[in-house]
């Protein structure tokens, strides 16, 4: 009797899968690598679908990473404190901030989509993200920030916590994590700062310890508050 060929898998039909599952498989897809890590084949394979039925809804790879952008952007800010729930200004930025970076630090590829992709969003989704600096802006006028006063408070505080991320994100991708298991081979007794606090303080090379990020975001808050008191 003849050997039986082995059966083959049947894949999905093509309008068994919806635009919604194919930009979640692309996300788990993106989890454990980045964003360019993604690739038409790859993501057919981990959806058990021919690469055909992903271009029928999405043309090409940038069309795909825009609606993954609106989606990146969607979590981020349905997760973001509102003003209006908070009695004082500095309070509020500063949980808003601590949120930002907590979420983005915690999902590298909510990270990658929104701070290094930022030419994917869609012209819905930009004018969303600003609508939320508008009234972060509005806030601190109500506070009584000058409008100009208000909007460099924010684009301190957000350029610095994207920053801090972005930073940290790069250390990772660049396998820099071992840069402080490294630190007794790369400060020298050349180095009598570094070689100090090295050995009493337990500082991150890298820079972006929440020890660093909090002591920088106080000290463009305490500038600030100090801008609104003479104002």
């Amino acid at each position: 009797m003849p050997a039986q060929k082995p059966k083959t898998r049947q894949r999905r039909e093509r309008g068994s899968i919806s635009s919604d599952q194919i930009i979640e498989g692309a996300f788990a897809v993106i989890k454990d690598s980045s964003v360019e890590s993604l690739s038409m084949p790859e993501l057919a394979r981990r959806l058990d679908v021919g690469v055909t039925s992903i271009y029928w809804y999405f043309r090409r790879k940038e069309d795909l990473l825009r609606a993954m952008s609106d989606r990146a952007l969607a979590i981020l800010y349905t997760q973001l404190p509102d003003p209006a729930d908070f009695g004082d200004w500095r309070t509020f930025i500063e949980t808003y901030q601590r949120t930002t970076r907590e979420i983005l630090t915690q999902d590298p590829a909510l990270a990658d989509l929104i701070l290094v992709r930022q030419n994917s969003y869609s012209l819905a989704a930009g004018i969303n993200a600003f609508r939320s600096v508008d009234r972060n802006l509005q806030a601190l006028i109500d506070a009584g920030f000058a409008p100009l006063q208000a909007w460099r408070l924010l684009s301190a505080v957000t350029t610095f916590t994207n920053g801090m991320i972005l930073a940290a994100r790069t250390a990772t991708m660049n396998d820099a994590v071992t840069l402080d298991e490294r630190q007794t081979l790369l400060i020298t007794d050349e180095m009598p700062a570094l070689t100090d606090l090295v050995r009493t303080e337990k500082i991150q090379l890298a820079m972006v310890s929440d020890e660093d990020f909090e002591t920088g975001l106080a000290a463009l808050l305490d500038g600030f508050e100090r801008q609104l008191e003479k104002s």
